[in-house]
C-alpha cells in the first residue's frame, strides 16, 4: 500500500488551535470580501482580485489585463498559502472539520469518504492531481506529510491555473468586452455582488454546526 501518512502526536494545544483557526479564518475570509467586491478590484486593482480571491472566475477574467508572467504565480503563491492553513486545520480538528466539510457539500459525505481513504492510501498523488481546498482539509486529517503535500499543491496549482490561464487567453476576445462593461457600471456591479454574497453568507450562517464542531469558517464554494 502506497501512502506518505505521518503520525500525527498529540492533539494541538488550544492556543496553536485558534492560531490555526484565525489563518483559516483570513484565508476564507479574504476570499469572500474579495468576491464581495470583485467588480470594483477587477476594474482598478486586478492583481489585487487575485490575492485575495483567486477563484478560477476571476482568473479569467484579468487574463486579458495582467501578463502571465504575474497573473500564474500571484495566484499559485495565494492559493497555496490558502490551501496549507486549510490543512493544518484538517490536522488540528480532525473529524470535526470533516464534519463541517460534509455539512457545507450535503449529499457528497460518502465521495468525501472516498476522497479520504484515497488520502490514506496514497497521499500527496490525490492532492497533486486534486489540489483542492476540502482536500488538503482532507489531506490534513489523514495526517499527510506536509512536505510531500506542499509539493504536490504546487505542482498541482501551476497546473491548473496555467490552464486555466489558457481558457481565458482563448476567451479574451469575449472577456475584454465584459470587464469594460463592468468598468462603465462599476458602482452597481459591486453593489450587487455584496448583496449576493451577503446573502449566502447568511444562508450559511444559519446552518450553525453542532457545539463539538470546530469554531472554523464555511469555505466559500
Amino acid at each position: 500500500m502506497l501512502s506518505d501518512a505521518e503520525p500525527v502526536a498529540s492533539p494541538h494545544d488550544p492556543r496553536r488551535r485558534r492560531w490555526i483557526a484565525a489563518a483559516t479564518v483570513v484565508a476564507v475570509g479574504t476570499s469572500v470580501v474579495g468576491s464581495a467586491i470583485s467588480p470594483y478590484l477587477l476594474t482598478h486593482y486586478p492583481a489585487l482580485l487575485l490575492a485575495l480571491a483567486p477563484e478560477p472566475r476571476h482568473v479569467v477574467l484579468t487574463t486579458p489585463l495582467l501578463s502571465p508572467a504575474v497573473l500564474i504565480p500571484l495566484t499559485v503563491a495565494r492559493r497555496v498559502a490558502g490551501l496549507v492553513a486549510l490543512f493544518y486545520f484538517g490536522r488540528a480538528y480532525g473529524e470535526g472539520a470533516l464534519r463541517l466539510i460534509e455539512r457545507h457539500f450535503g449529499g457528497m459525505g460518502r465521495l468525501l469518504r472516498w476522497v479520504q481513504r484515497s488520502l490514506t492510501r496514497f497521499g500527496a498523488a490525490v492532492v497533486l492531481v486534486l489540489p483542492m481546498p476540502s482536500v488538503c482539509v482532507l489531506a490534513g486529517i489523514a495526517g499527510a506529510r506536509l512536505d510531500r503535500t506542499l509539493l504536490a499543491m504546487i505542482l498541482g496549482q501551476c497546473f491548473w491555473v496555467s490552464v486555466t490561464w489558457a481558457f481565458g487567453d482563448l476567451l479574451s476576445e469575449v472577456t475584454r468586452p465584459f470587464v469594460a462593461f463592468v468598468a462603465e457600471h462599476v458602482g452597481v456591479a459591486t453593489a450587487i455582488c455584496v448583496a449576493l454574497v451577503v446573502a449566502w453568507q447568511l444562508r450559511v450562517r444559519l446552518r450553525r454546526p453542532p457545539r463539538d464542531e470546530p469554531p472554523g469558517p464555511e469555505p466559500e464554494g
